[in-house]
């Protein structure tokens, strides 16, 4: 994360200084520090990110500061209703077809494209209600095509923010092309959420046309997408089977623990 004063920030938890792509950093694992850099509007991220990510990602929650990213969080919050977070068949129905495409033979496999796709997937499903691994009539792209896209455009965001003023003058076709498609796909079924949908409430669609608000939910989603494939669930358990594939003991514990309960270690109260 960028560094930027706050009072609120407990500076004996977390790294000292140090360079992320030429910009000083701390890394931090504090409950305080997380949740105040998470909820707070005026952390610092947008110098940062939106140069680099702009393009594909639009201005947004991950992107910007201020009271774009105050705009950003209202227009998410609600997706996580309990209503929304109590219905886990579309997960459940993601990770077994995830199982399915295990090899049984005991060779190596590569989980993390796996997690990339199936939290992508989740994602999607949950904020404009679509099922990504079904491709409606008239999609531009198939779902496989959008997800190939949106990882390379995650790919190239990257690289973008690394060179910086050096991005100029590397080639760029197959990122334009990449944001492209995945524009083009989620835009197809913006739409359809909008006409579904009707229109957004009042204060949301407040000074918003048709265009803006296509913008705004792509945005949304890209970002959405973002957080559950790259950021979070994905690469907390692709890190986590890692390690777990090292120490067998604690595997085992898991399994144990797993079989013993069942059912009920899905019985969440929200």
């Amino acid at each position: 994360m960028a560094m930027a004063p706050s009072p609120n920030i407990d500076l004996r938890s977390h790294s000292p200084p140090h360079s992320l792509l030429s910009q000083p950093s701390v890394i931090t694992i504090a409950p305080e520090n997380i949740r105040v850099v998470s909820t707070g509007k005026d952390w610092g991220m947008e110098p940062f990110r939106l140069a680099g990510m702009e393009y594909f990602c639009g201005c947004g929650i991950l992107t910007t500061d201020g009271d774009i990213w105050s705009r950003s969080r209202k227009l998410l919050k609600p997706t996580f209703n309990k209503s929304n977070l109590a219905d886990l068949s579309f997960l459940s129905t993601q990770v077994d077809t995830m199982l399915w495409q295990l090899p049984n033979n005991g060779t190596t496999v590569d989980l993390q494209p796996l997690f990339y796709a199936m939290f992508l997937n989740t994602s999607l499903n949950f904020l404009l209600g679509i099922d990504p691994t079904k491709d409606s009539e008239g999609t531009p792209h198939t779902s496989e095509q959008f997800i190939n896209a949106f990882h390379d455009a995650l790919f190239f965001i990257v690289l973008k923010m690394i060179l910086g003023e050096a991005w100029k003058l590397a080639p760029q076709t197959k990122y334009f092309n990449a944001c492209k498609i995945a524009h083009e796909y989620l835009d197809f079924y913006v739409d359809q959420a909008l006409a579904e949908a009707g229109a957004l409430d009042a204060d949301t669609e407040k000074g918003l046309n048709n265009a803006a608000k296509l913008t705004v939910l792509r945005a949304l989603s890209v970002q959405t997408g973002m957080m559950a494939s790259q950021e979070t669930v994905s690469s907390l358990l692709g890190n986590a089977c890692f390690l777990l594939s090292r120490h067998p003991e604690y595997r085992q514990h898991l399994r144990d623990e797993a079989k013993d309960k069942g059912i009920a270690l899905f019985n969440t109260t929200f």
